[in-house]
């Protein structure tokens, strides 16, 4: 009798042991930025690898990073810029993979502020949050029209805010945003009182999957199921995409409408190459040479903070990268 409970008890603990999944604790912004992980979360396929991943949601990639730095989330989906500014403080993450890039960013402005073309900027409020892309691409804006940064007042806002501003009028003349904020303030506004003025030459966005160095380090297969999840929810994407506008509309409660006119702005791909980390040194670049406090402070190596390996053991065909860390 005795050995028989022993064996029953076994069973049960090796039992529990199997069907036990890892915990991660994903911070992720509440955007179309994160139109893979919304589906993948939403279709199940973290459960389908076997992990239970909760999901919190937050505004913008710089909290979304702030969360990561804090300790407060295991992995997170964070943009270029965010790892660009965090590589000068030699933070302990590291990027897994680009699950999409993105081009939406613009500035919209009011006509009746007498803003008609990009030279008009000069000597307007622009809503920007800094050290974000809505920064990246004010200034990539300015100066390719030639307009000095000086002559344009910045005004520190968080979205919400910001399209709020825009909206009234009394707060900025325009704004430097990404969507729906763009598609929103157009439609507001309406054509008869909005400019605006996007430009994808200068500047493409990345939404990434990063996540604690040491994390990673200790749990190598759930960096690589979770990989595996995002896979398969660009493959339903792509099959079905018709469906996934439909999880992305309901689930940030986002009109059709507006979905299918940004939609065509993101490209839903997986991937860990080259040209994200050039673009991401480019954006340390800028940081030296535009933000006082960081001028004359030596560039990180932004190598540092890309690790192919998890992503070369799933799909070693979405690698293209030239220098790999060790692991």
């Amino acid at each position: 009798m005795k050995k028989l409970i022993l064996i029953v008890c076994a069973c049960a603990m090796l039992f529990a042991c199997k069907t036990e999944k890892p915990n991660v604790n994903l911070t992720t912004p509440k955007t179309a930025f994160s139109i893979l992980t919304i589906i993948a979360d939403q279709q199940g396929y973290f459960e389908l690898e076997g992990l239970q991943v909760n999901i919190n949601y937050v505004k913008t990639g710089k909290i979304a990073l702030d969360d990561l730095l804090a300790g407060n989330a295991d992995v997170a989906n964070i943009v270029e810029t965010n790892v660009a500014f965090a590589g000068f403080s030699n933070p302990n993450i590291q990027v897994f993979c680009n699950i999409e890039e993105v081009y939406d960013a613009g500035i919209v402005a009011r006509k009746d502020k007498g803003i008609l073309h990009p030279t008009d900027l000069k000597g307007k409020k622009l809503g920007v949050l800094l050290a974000t892309t809505s920064q990246v691409f004010a200034h990539r804006f300015l100066e390719k029209h030639g307009i000095p940064k000086d002559s344009v007042q910045f005004v520190n806002l968080l979205p919400p805010a910001m399209q709020s501003a825009i909206l009234e009028g009394s707060g900025v003349d325009a704004i430097s945003i990404w969507q729906p904020y763009v598609y929103n303030a157009e439609q507001a506004l309406g054509d008869d009182n909005s400019v605006t003025f996007n430009d994808t030459e200068i500047f493409t966005g990345y939404m990434t999957l990063a996540g604690k160095s040491d994390f990673a380090a200790e749990n190598p297969e759930t960096i690589k199921a979770m990989l595996k999840a995002y896979l398969a929810a660009e493959k339903f994407a792509m099959e079905n995409p018709e469906e996934a506008k439909t999880i992305i509309s309901e689930f940030l409660n986002l009109p059709m409408e507006t979905l299918e006119n940004i939609w065509s702005q993101y490209t839903l791909r997986i991937s860990l190459e080259q040209s994200l980390i050039e673009d991401t040194r480019r954006e340390g670049e800028w940081i030296t040479q535009t933000i006082e406090e960081y001028g004359g402070r030596t560039l990180p190596d932004y190598t540092n903070y890309f690790n192919p390996i998890y992503l070369e053991a799933v799909a070693p065909e979405k690698v293209q990268v030239a220098q790999k860390i060790e692991d």
